[in-house]
């Protein structure tokens, strides 16, 4: 592992390419994005680029770093994130850690195609609006439909059955955390598509509605979790659900 804290530096580069390198930790640095260097670095599984001057990232630039599976961009000043147009980078993805930036609109059509994303970290923004805007067209071309209707069958014959023969919307994304935001309306039918999503995170958030439509919720959401009862400091008032 290599850490670099508190370095006023223009540029960084790796001996020998950084062919041996795994993880890379950048803190408190002047970099606006993540380094060219760094974004060559193949083998990396790890990086960090916290409390950075960092203000726009796009998903694209990922599309070298093949063996990526934890990233943490918290504490920079992330305002806006620009998803890949083809969706083919982050294919070993399982960790996107966003905390304390300075989103206030998050689409998670964004992280749509990245199959082993696991943990999404959201919480300590601004984030007022969240939405689900999907490119099916690059979607449709990778291969890529929903699972929801093999899901329920499995779940009705309670036996294996046949998997369909694409990748699953947010194949694998199981907790989102979108804690301390400006967050006042949530519609659920956004997680619709988020078939193994089973835990979201809305503690202290300004929240006044929560609409829930039959039919339209993650299928392995238990919605009791969203107002204390899995141990959340913050609980959401009863009132604020809306059922249609």
């Amino acid at each position: 592992m290599v850490i670099v804290k508190q370095c006023l530096m223009q540029t960084i580069r790796f001996h020998g390419g950084g062919k041996m390198l795994k993880k890379l930790r950048l803190s408190d640095v002047p970099f606006k994005d993540i380094p060219y260097s760094v974004l060559q670095l193949q083998n990396i599984t790890d990086l960090e680029q916290s409390h950075s001057r960092m203000r726009h990232f796009q998903m694209v630039a990922l599309r070298t770093m093949k063996s990526l599976t934890d990233l943490n961009l918290s504490h920079n000043k992330i305002q806006t994130i620009t998803a890949d147009p083809e969706a083919v980078c982050c294919e070993q993805l399982e960790c996107l850690n966003l905390i304390g930036n300075s989103l206030v609109r998050f689409n998670f059509g964004t992280v749509t195609h990245v199959q082993n994303l696991q943990r999404l970290f959201l919480g300590h923004n601004q984030i007022e609006m969240i939405t689900t805007d999907m490119n099916l067209q690059s979607l449709d071309k990778r291969n890529f439909c929903s699972w929801k209707s093999y899901y329920l069958r499995r779940m009705e014959e309670d036996q294996e059955i046949a998997q369909p023969p694409c990748i699953d919307y947010f194949a694998n994304l199981k907790d989102i955390t979108l804690n301390k935001n400006k967050l006042t309306t949530i519609d659920m039918s956004l997680f619709e598509w988020m078939n193994l999503l089973s835990d979201i995170d809305l503690a202290y958030n300004p929240i006044k509605t929560i609409n829930i439509v039959q039919g339209k919720l993650p299928i392995s959401l238990n919605l009791s979790q969203l107002n204390g009862e899995d141990g959340y400091l913050h609980k959401i008032p009863p009132d604020v659900f809306s059922y249609s």
